[in-house]
């Protein structure tokens, strides 16, 4: 449920009182023409402007009784329950790494099996190719 919902950029009132009852476990589709404001309105569901200056929610978004837009609120975990898939993805204003990890943060991330998995067999295929050409 999403009560009095303010959006702003900055100074910008961008949502002004948006009030909506969703329907638990069912599918809910926003169309409307380009501009309408989906985006803006889907993005505060999982605080996705969190990491920007500037951008902020107010008002109420409720899920499982509990406001998401509670700064007390582990936006990790918020996130988890809340997915979006976007037509365009926009990543965070953070390293590659630091986008694909942040839901792991707080926990240990060794690059030794991310290496093993990745890194080490791209190593190897490119030493095969140099040594089949060369060689």
């Amino acid at each position: 449920q999403v009560g009095r919902l303010n959006f702003y950029w900055g100074d910008f009132k961008d949502l002004n009182g948006v009030n909506l009852h969703l329907a638990g476990h069912r599918v809910t589709a926003f169309i409307a023409p380009s501009g309408c404001r989906k985006s803006t309105l889907l993005r505060s569901f999982n605080r996705m402007y969190d990491p920007y200056p500037g951008q902020r929610a107010e008002g109420e978004i409720l899920f499982n009784g509990q406001n998401l837009l509670d700064k007390k609120q582990d936006v990790k975990l918020v996130r988890a329950k809340i997915v979006m898939v976007v037509q365009k993805p926009t990543p965070f204003p953070m390293t590659i790494f630091e986008n694909i990890a942040f839901m792991h943060l707080g926990e240990l991330i060794e690059s030794g099996p991310t290496d093993a998995l990745f890194v080490e067999p791209k190593v190897k295929h490119t030493k095969d190719c140099i040594a089949g050409c060369l060689g």
